[in-house]
């Protein structure tokens, strides 16, 4: 049970072990999963704003901050999933759980709802990716020739970069997302910290005709937030990708890019649930 907050936790889940970061004083269980590069503690600005309703469990992503040191070829797969969500109900005495993700976070965030139906009543997706997941992705991820390649890139990002220029230049991304994608892959561990991850959460990819009916049928309460003007996450592509795939899913719209976990972010989240 978690008799109190604001500490760092541990659970098991098939003899690894988790650190996690309990903040919040509400009666339900949030557990967030924040984007690639980054660590939980950019939900901090959340719980501020809804912690009188849940309690956050921070999990840090595998290779990322308190799981830097997991082992090489970890698989975050169906299986797995499952038998992690039971080691948090375990730990924290709780049978149902609320997730909210922020991009590849908000696709894990899918992934493991989809798959523990019986224990997740609820989902925050934040500029999410996977609506859909690209085939680049899957390519890179899951076949045998991409994770080569994908593996080479490590040490010779030059292809990489590369790819960046020609779609700078033909206009398939805006030069910010080129700045960002550039940054994300400027040094040696940021590259092998994105191809370990990538590959450990190759299979979480959402299925979303499950998700969909989960929460037409009110199993599943489903909340998208976009920002208009997110250039990593495309606001008109995904909303309507939710619409078609989602229908009955919350969407809140707001004036801001990428970054709706920062101050200005969350201050006009603030706003909207005011007005």
């Amino acid at each position: 049970m978690f008799s109190d907050t604001n500490k760092t936790i541990q659970f098991e889940a098939d003899n690894l072990v988790w650190k996690a970061d309990l903040i919040g004083r509400g009666p339900k269980l949030l557990i967030a999963f924040h984007g690639y590069g980054q660590n939980a503690d950019v939900f901090r600005h959340m719980e501020e704003l809804m912690q009188e309703e849940y309690t956050f469990l921070l999990v840090d992503l595998a290779f990322h901050r308190h799981q830097k040191d997991f082992p090489k070829g970890f698989l975050f797969d169906e299986a797995y999933s499952k038998k992690w969500i039971s080691a948090i109900l375990e730990k924290s005495g709780k049978t149902l759980v609320s997730l909210m993700g922020f991009s590849i976070g908000a696709r894990i965030a899918m992934f493991v709802a989809q798959n523990n139906t019986d224990k997740v009543n609820e989902i925050w997706l934040i500029a999410p990716d996977g609506l859909p997941v690209s085939k680049a992705y899957k390519f890179l991820t899951r076949s045998w020739f991409g994770k080569k390649l994908f593996q080479h890139f490590v040490g010779s990002p030059s292809f990489a970069n590369l790819l960046i220029t020609i779609g700078e230049k033909s206009k398939l991304i805006t030069e910010k997302a080129a700045k960002f994608y550039r940054h994300e892959i400027s040094n040696v561990s940021m590259r092998q910290q994105l191809f370990d991850t990538w590959v450990s959460y190759q299979e979480a990819i959402p299925n979303y005709k499950v998700l969909g009916a989960l929460n037409d049928r009110g199993k599943l309460a489903i909340t998208c937030i976009l920002g208009k003007q997110d250039a990593i996450i495309k606001f008109r592509k995904t909303r309507k990708f939710l619409r078609k795939f989602l229908p009955d899913a919350q969407i809140i719209e707001l004036e801001i890019g990428h970054n709706i976990l920062s101050d200005k972010g969350v201050k006009k989240l603030f706003e909207y649930w005011k007005a």
